[in-house]
């Protein structure tokens, strides 16, 4: 074979191959390739963990403590009834209930919440009834009224005897006195005077029945009526006297 035929062979030959290559499939299953693949897409991009934000859990808030109410103090209320001073802390009067305390002097002099050496926690009770609401701490409010008392001039009707042992004795009514200051203000608002009974008749026989001590006795009648007193407070307060 000359060689112009055999030259000619080989350039058939290599456009064969070259024509086999061109159709041949470069992907390696022969299937198109993902890059020769248009994926369509919905217009919708998947959230990615780094932007989907926490859900927040409900947390459940403990309730508030309610506050006590803090209790004037005895100095205070002493000297609203003494001096008519105001007391820092106190409520002005308003609505239908107006918390209130006793306060009063004893026959030595001090003062002191009536009825506080007689308070019985356990029956939460005391003689005055009005104050079992102040010393039980259910009034729910400051202080609004302050009801104060000690023993008023008593009004003498002459006197009985000699006596053997007394001489002679002066016959007493004694009585209490009782005014109301708003807390608030030291302002007394009302007054009242509660009389004792009156004394009876000179004995010329039988039991003498006297009071006071070595240094005054005396014909006297009933005291005064701390129930009426506690009653009258209790209806300035706007509560039930018991």
């Amino acid at each position: 074979m000359s060689t112009f035929a055999t030259a000619r062979r080989l350039a058939i030959i290599a456009g064969l191959a070259l024509a086999i290559a061109a159709c041949a499939d470069p992907s390696p299953t022969g299937h198109p390739s993902a890059a020769a693949v248009a994926t369509p897409t919905t217009g919708v991009t998947a959230p990615t963990s780094s932007s989907i934000a926490p859900t927040p859990f409900p947390s459940s808030t403990p309730a508030p403590t309610p506050t006590a109410t803090p209790q004037s103090t005895t100095s205070q209320l002493v000297a609203a009834c003494r001096q008519g001073a105001a007391i820092a802390g106190a409520a002005r009067r308003s609505g239908s209930v107006h918390p209130a305390v006793i306060v009063g002097r004893d026959d030595r002099g001090d003062w002191t919440v009536s009825g506080q050496a007689d308070w019985d926690p356990a029956f939460r009770s005391s003689f005055w009834t009005l104050n079992d609401r102040w010393f039980g701490d259910s009034w729910g409010g400051p202080v609004q009224l302050v009801v104060c008392h000690q023993a008023a001039p008593v009004t003498r009707y002459g006197s009985c005897g000699p006596y053997q042992h007394y001489g002679r004795l002066p016959r007493e009514q004694t009585a209490e006195k009782a005014w109301v200051v708003d807390a608030a203000t030291g302002r007394t608002i009302a007054t009242r005077v509660f009389k004792g009974g009156r004394p009876g008749p000179c004995s010329t026989g039988g039991t003498l029945v006297v009071s006071g001590g070595p240094s005054h006795w005396v014909l006297s009648g009933d005291g005064y009526d701390r129930d009426a007193l506690n009653a009258w407070a209790a209806k300035l307060a706007g509560v039930p006297p018991g």
